[in-house]
């Protein structure tokens, strides 16, 4: 699996030079890479959004950070906390609701692999794949629950190295209570 430099990754998400430097030194010690072989296990710890990060807030005490040029989607959510955030090369949806997606239903794509992720204190989920084409190529997800909801944040970009800023997406969540 090729892998882009940390600096290619921020430069894609739309950060400034001395932005990318502090989140690029934020992300060096805690980052983990993409998922890789099914069965791992990755334990990370970010305390706050990186610098040039923007953290938004959820229903429910649920918080993330998203990149300084994500941009909200209409969307119109049925039965959760539901929305779309778009940047250069990539885009986030996130799910915050009752029921989340089987993951497993995505085990027959390209280059699956599934892995064990704790995220703020609880145990997750992160799968990636290959997406089925242009514009997303790359695709990894990251689920867990929260007493009776699940968090789902599904990350698909045009390439590895942008979706490898999905470790600092995921690790980003915060559960306030």
């Amino acid at each position: 699996m090729r892998r882009g430099s940390a600096a290619t990754v921020w430069r894609r998400v739309g950060l400034t030079a001395a932005a990318a430097i502090a989140a690029i030194g934020t992300a060096a010690a805690s980052c983990s890479g993409p998922a890789s072989n099914s069965g791992d296990s990755v334990t990370t710890s970010t305390p706050s959004a990186p610098q040039g990060w923007r953290r938004i807030e959820l229903d429910g005490g649920v918080s993330l950070a998203v990149p300084a040029d994500a941009v909200a989607q209409s969307v119109r959510p049925v039965d959760s906390v539901f929305g779309i955030l778009k940047g250069k090369d990539y885009e986030i949806a996130y799910d915050y609701g009752r029921a989340g997606d089987d993951l497993g239903m995505y085990a027959e794509e390209p280059h699956f692999s599934s892995r064990s992720r704790e995220v703020a204190g609880r145990s997750g989920t992160e799968v990636s794949f290959r997406g089925k084409g242009p514009p997303w190529t790359q695709v990894r997800i990251f689920q867990v629950r929260d007493g009776r909801n699940t968090l789902t944040l599904r990350m698909s970009c045009r390439d590895e190295a942008t979706c490898e800023a999905a470790d600092v997406l995921f690790d980003s969540v915060r559960f306030e209570r």
